[in-house]
């Protein structure tokens, strides 16, 4: 039996995530017309935003990981990115693990089929065998509270059905890596509570789980590590009371903050 240490489940190294802003198609339309015709025509240059700014961190096997933040910190960019939704512009994301992102939930649905249909389309995606999804359909179809409308197009449903085949749907593959954003936003509070429930069950199944909430107290009971972003910048690592402490006392407007990734204590 090896003694070496267990691979990290993630590593992110130096992690740095970009956004355009504006339209760049158009100037660059304008800028091979200029120089077919021979003039020279100065343009503005295409800003940047910068969403993520050199984030390094790992996850071991068996961590509930948090992030918290502001609007715009860089959550669900961070998110999304492990996801391998967003491309990063420079660093590296390593998942060791089938990754299930719980985001956006319902998003990717074909709004023409029916519940049903979707369910065996999302099972098609993640490459699970068809007979697997078959066994799952009906305690599926009972979580998300839709036996009178699971053979109804999708375009019919409310956002809130919608969230909650979504839900169900997701929660119902086991992964190795879980990501979630802000899963408990929507629907009434019965509904939150069978959510949160099912979420600790999935989570004691999960190798790694890296979620994103606004709701501290939230983030305190089911997370044994959190980290604090603030404007793109890992600013805080620890546990879930001295991160939530950290945030309180040092994050707060953007605009009105002090904190600065030089003078940030990233454990």
């Amino acid at each position: 039996m090896s003694d070496e240490p267990l691979e990290p489940v993630i590593e992110v190294s130096n992690l740095t995530v970009e956004f355009r802003l504006g339209r760049r198609h158009g100037i660059l339309l304008k800028q091979r017309l200029a120089n077919l015709f021979g003039k020279k025509i100065v343009f503005q240059k295409v800003q940047t935003v910068e969403a993520l700014g050199d984030v390094s961190f790992s996850v071991d096997s068996g961590t509930v990981l948090g992030a918290i933040g502001v609007n715009g910190a860089g959550k669900s960019t961070l998110l999304r990115t492990l996801a391998n939704i967003i491309p990063p512009k420079r660093g590296q994301v390593v998942c060791r693990g089938s990754v299930v992102p719980l985001i956006n939930l319902g998003a990717g649905f074909n709004t023409e089929m029916t519940g049903r249909e979707n369910i065996f389309l999302t099972a098609a995606i993640h490459r699970l065998p068809r007979r697997e999804m078959v066994k799952k359909v009906d305690g599926i179809v009972e979580f998300a509270e839709l036996e009178k409308f699971i053979d109804t197009p999708v375009k019919y449903y409310s956002s809130g059905m919608l969230m909650r085949l979504g839900f169900a749907i997701a929660t119902d593959i086991d992964p190795e890596i879980l990501l979630v954003d802000e899963v408990f936003a929507a629907g009434d509070e019965f509904f939150k509570r069978k959510c949160e429930a099912r979420m600790i069950q999935l989570m004691q199944r999960a190798r790694a789980v890296v979620m994103v909430s606004h709701s501290l107290p939230l983030i305190q009971r089911l997370c044994n590590e959190v980290l604090v972003l603030h404007e793109g910048k890992l600013v805080f690592r620890g546990e879930p009371d001295a991160a939530v402490e950290y945030y309180l006392e040092n994050c707060g407007e953007p605009e009105k903050s002090k904190v600065t990734a030089k003078a940030s204590p990233v454990l």
